[in-house]
């Protein structure tokens, strides 16, 4: 029984877009399969699927081919601000929106990137030395539209923006603030400023 419920959940998850257990539980009923939340969520743990913007996927599932525009989607609407220093660059998302925006990262291979650590609203990339760190920072500002394509700071070649830093870090925001301050945006909330 098990077996084949999780087959019909590999076929299900790879054939539709799906959101939420609920919405996974009524399709097992309609093809005569009860079960609880409970068994679902043992279920997707032990197939290793993954939840993400676009809903539940197979691990290894259609990354490659769309992860440029899937990622950029999920950088448009998750990425607050961008700060690298060092071989880390470090993302800021809305509460909760870390791994969703992680896994992403992840699937995207990007060059340079080590790995990604994600928490509920923040994640930290490694990246393979402080040159790959500038370049990830820049890149995935430039995707989520923090590097003036969306009226943000302009990013240099190096991911400063008019060179106008004095630490060892570079910091790419809305609204384009560097040296030392961060200005992001926050969810529902407009702008609000930190200090770096």
């Amino acid at each position: 029984m098990k077996a084949r419920r999780q087959q019909l959940i590999r076929r299900l998850v790879s054939s539709r877009p799906l959101h939420s257990q609920h919405e996974l539980q009524d399709l097992l009923r309609a093809e005569g399969f009860e079960a609880t939340q409970a068994t679902l969520s043992r279920d997707l743990a032990e197939l290793g699927v993954l939840k993400g913007p676009e809903g539940y996927r197979l691990p290894g599932g259609d990354v490659v081919p769309t992860s440029t525009s899937r990622l950029e989607q999920t950088l448009r609407r998750e990425l607050l601000s961008v700060v690298s220093g060092g071989t880390t660059v470090v993302l800021k998302t809305p509460i909760g929106h870390g791994s969703v925006l992680a896994v992403e990262l992840d699937g995207a291979r990007i060059p340079g990137l080590l790995g990604t650590i994600a928490g509920d609203d923040t994640i930290f990339l490694a990246a393979t030395g402080p040159a790959a760190a500038r370049r990830i920072s820049a890149q995935l500002a430039r995707l989520a539209g923090l590097d003036g394509s969306r009226g943000g700071a302009t990013v240099g070649p190096a991911g400063v923006s008019n060179g106008a830093l004095n630490g060892s870090a570079s910091t790419i925001s809305p609204a384009g603030r560097i040296a030392g301050r961060t200005v992001g945006r926050t969810a529902g909330r407009g702008e609000q400023e930190r200090s770096a």
